[in-house]
């Protein structure tokens, strides 16, 4: 018969086998034996098996064993790489790693062949095993990452190194917005030494379309308040976030986090994840107080009649956008004027007038059901003044309550009339309530005390007082920065972090100082206080260095994935033949027609193809080309009516043969095509010498019976005549 040579070591085509083997006797239905460890690297073994049984033609299979369990073999098997890489980003690559046998191992990754990270004395054990890598990209392009595993005295080299290519993004490019250029300079050249590349230009400049932002990996506002920006400007910079995933970044300084009194920059309110500060310093901002006032037996006479003199002055203090609550407890409490505005400033002095005492005392009964009512007000500004002369009766539950109290942006301040009152008790109070703690020693102090609390309220918008930034959130913008050694900022904008919000930097006063939250696809920051020489000064003049890496990280986390793309790319290969599938969108998700679309692709040899897809199908285009073995690359672009569409490079990783990838029998694999088929799994010489057990059909031709039988009875219809025509005669 014909000479069977060996084609290809690298691949196992059971498909071809089987057509080959049934081609050599055209004829006849032969019984085949298949000798293999079922590991097939095409995938047209079941449709040949299948066609097979359907003429009779019988296949069992001996699973040939891999590698003995003597030999020894690890390979790398699959290197995972996050879905954005960035140049000198931190970044964790997964190496997969399969072996036969337990050992010692060293691991090896490198980019573009120069070594990133070598690990060694690494445990390996038999079977599949997943090494994390920690590394920085050093340059940006599409890149090569290979992994190599070493194991002593392994019998299998070509498997020992994968291959896996990343398109790299290169510096970040930030926008940066600011209504003088001194404004911005700082965070400018910070940004810069910290290879990050920042376009800078005024809130008129900014562009008023989607399309416009789609350039920069995000934008920064310095002291510009969303009043500043039209309609058109804030739209497109919601959907910039909202929709690609861009940053924003929101510095305050003076004006940036302050809302407008005609409520025009109410869509870019929204998109910030804190709730903005009063329009200007000179503003009073609104107030939700309330006044809790210890009415037990102790405030009976004097020390009464001063706390309502308290609630009176207050009242007058007050505006008629600010809203006023008073609560009276002892052992119990009640609301001798429930929380709202100032409207009636004499209908609500009568009723605080009408306040009597008796009966013990408890805190904290009061301080919650204040700050349930607290709670539902939208004022800037929400507090409860406590005021007492004793002890309270209440078990130690105040640490816990006024953690939930800070955590809904009430404050407590507390005043104690003489020093008979839990003294120690009230300055935590006031501690843990981010307040202030102060002692009358005479009932006559009080109304001055109340009044000077109002006022520091109203005035506290804005803090000029310096402050430290306090760690919040551990997270990675905070990285690496010594937090314990930052000189103080000069100030801030107070403002209230929003119910989804995260706090990573606060005050000394625990007031939010950077807050981030995800805004549909991205994320937006801001920071309360300010990058230049108004608040900021400590951090700049004194050179600190965490001010360089605080924004540069800041950055680096919230920019936008990649830059634009408009062709998903898809890649299959079978049994050589490439498949390309690309879908064209634009930026609001509609498919894209009539697209001019190429690829470019380079093959395993080096060699480049240039492809032209067809439409197949609403916004999607496809092509097939030949490629010889190894890793491919691919790159989509189009074009339509001369604008230009991008896409990213795609790759499939053949760093070895497929052949390489597994050494153990596919048993499974055989068992399916023996319920395919009509064979079974040869164990032993007489079952591959025995007969078939498979019963063919036998075909008997028809037509000699049937001449026959027409003929015999030919002859007896002939007969019968014959002696029919005899008795006639």
């Amino acid at each position: 018969g014909p000479q069977i040579v060996r084609h290809d070591a690298d691949d196992s085509d059971i498909g071809e086998a089987i057509a080959f083997a049934r081609g050599l006797v055209p004829e006849a239905a032969p019984r085949l034996i298949l000798l293999t460890d079922g590991n097939d690297t095409h995938d047209g073994a079941q449709a040949a098996v299948r066609e097979a049984a359907g003429v009779g033609c019988e296949i069992d299979w001996v699973a040939l064993d891999g590698l003995k369990d003597s030999e020894i073999d690890a390979r790398v098997t699959a290197i995972h790489l996050p879905e954005v890489l960035r140049r000198q980003e931190p970044a964790r690559a997964e190496v997969v790693v399969e072996s036969t046998t337990s050992g010692t191992v060293s691991l090896r990754f490198d980019e573009n062949g120069v070594l990133q990270k070598q690990l060694t004395g690494l445990l390996l054990k038999p079977g599949r095993q997943t090494f994390e890598i920690d590394f920085e990209p050093s340059l940006s392009g599409l890149l090569r990452y290979g992994a190599t595993v070493s194991l002593a005295n392994d019998e299998i080299s070509a498997n020992d190194r994968f291959v896996e290519y990343a398109d790299v993004g290169g510096p970040p490019h930030a926008l940066l917005v600011s209504r003088t250029p001194a404004e911005g300079m700082y965070l400018e050249e910070a940004l810069t030494t910290q290879d990050i590349s920042v376009e800078t230009m005024s809130p008129a400049a900014l562009p008023s379309s989607l399309e416009g932002l789609l350039a920069y990996d995000l934008v920064i506002l310095i002291d510009t308040p969303p009043s500043e920006l039209d309609q058109l400007r804030q739209a497109a910079l919601a959907s910039y976030v909202r929709d690609t995933g861009g940053g924003l970044l929101a510095i305050s300084g003076r004006q940036g986090l302050r809302r407008d009194v005609d409520g025009k920059g109410r869509l870019l309110a929204s998109v910030l994840p804190v709730d903005l500060a009063a329009p200007s310093e000179k503003e009073e901002p609104p107030v939700a107080l309330v006044l809790l006032i210890d009415r037990s037996s102790s405030m009976i006479g004097e020390k009464l009649d001063y706390a309502k003199q308290a609630a009176l002055a207050v009242i007058d203090k007050l505006t008629a956008n600010d809203q006023l609550g008073v609560i009276a407890f002892d052992a119990r409490y009640d609301w001798i004027l429930p929380l709202a505005p100032l409207k009636d400033k004499a209908q609500v002095k009568a009723t605080v007038g009408s306040l009597g005492a008796g009966g013990g005392t408890k805190f904290a009964p009061a301080l919650e059901e204040a700050y349930y009512a607290l709670g539902s007000s939208d004022s800037t500004i929400r507090h409860e003044i406590l005021l007492t002369d004793g002890v309270s009766t209440d078990p130690d539950v105040f640490a816990e309550l006024l953690g939930k109290l800070r955590a809904g942006g009430v404050t407590v301040s507390t005043v104690a009339i003489g020093s008979g009152a839990d003294l120690k008790l009230l300055k935590d109070i006031a501690r843990l309530g981010q307040g202030r703690f102060s002692l009358a020693t005479r009932a006559e102090e009080v109304p001055n005390i109340f009044v000077k609390e109002t006022q520091a309220l109203q005035n506290n918008a804005q803090q000029h007082a310096e402050t430290r930034a306090l760690v919040a959130t551990s997270a990675r913008e905070l990285a690496g920065i010594d937090w314990s050694t930052a000189p103080t900022l000069g100030g801030y904008v107070r403002t209230h972090a929003k119910a989804t919000s995260e706090t990573l930097l606060e005050t000394s006063r625990h007031d939010p100082l950077l807050v981030r939250w995800r805004y549909g696809l991205g994320q937006v920051l801001a920071f309360t206080s300010d990058a230049t020489t108004l608040w900021g000064t400590n951090w700049i003049t004194s050179r600190w260095p965490g001010f360089s890496k605080l924004w540069a990280q800041t950055v680096r986390g919230m920019q936008r994935p990649h830059g634009r793309q408009d062709l998903a790319l898809s890649l299959e290969i079978h049994d050589e033949r490439l498949s390309i599938k690309v879908i064209g969108t634009d930026p609001q998700g509609r498919l894209l027609d009539e697209l001019e679309v190429h690829a470019r692709v380079v093959d395993g040899t080096s060699q480049t193809h240039e492809l032209v897809l067809e439409q197949v199908g609403p916004g999607r285009y496809a092509t097939t080309v030949e490629v010889p073995p190894g890793s491919v690359l691919v790159l989509p672009t189009a074009t339509r009516a001369g604008r230009r569409y991008e896409g990213r490079w795609g790759t499939l990783s053949r760093p070895y043969p497929v052949e390489l990838m597994h050494t153990e029998p596919n048993r499974a694999f055989l068992e399916s095509l023996t319920t395919l088929g009509r064979g079974h799994a040869v164990t032993d010489v007489s079952d591959a010498l025995g007969r078939s057990t498979i019963k063919l059909p036998r075909t008997i031709p028809l037509l000699p019976l049937l001449g026959l039988a027409a003929a015999v009875l030919f002859l007896i219809e002939l007969s019968i005549k014959r002696a029919r025509w005899e008795r006639r005669t």
